[in-house]
């Protein structure tokens, strides 16, 4: 598991598991067979691809498309939720914007 505390200024496409406590600046890729678990913030977009799965508790400032994973938002989600495919659950709340 790949666990970031600071600022991880670049695009990030998963190749484990995540655990995020501090910043990306650059896109998320939450690829099939991965988990990010996203406490801090993500400034650039979030991918979910098919069979990745990612749970927000903190913030995603750049949008967000879920291409057919599992989504679970219990945080700020701001520059739009798009919903191509999969599964997403937004939970009372979670701040859309």
């Amino acid at each position: 598991m790949l666990e970031i505390y600071k600022k991880y200024e670049q695009d990030l496409v998963m190749d484990t598991d995540l655990l995020l406590h501090g910043m990306i600046t650059g896109d998320l890729y939450v690829t099939n067979g991965h988990f990010a678990k996203i406490h801090g913030m993500v400034t650039g977009h979030i991918y979910v691809e098919p069979g990745g799965k990612i749970v927000i508790y903190g913030m995603s400032t750049g949008g967000l498309t879920n291409r057919g994973g599992i989504i679970e938002i219990y945080g700020s989600v701001t520059g739009g939720l798009h919903e191509e495919s999969g599964d997403t659950l937004i939970h009372p709340g979670a701040k859309i914007g």
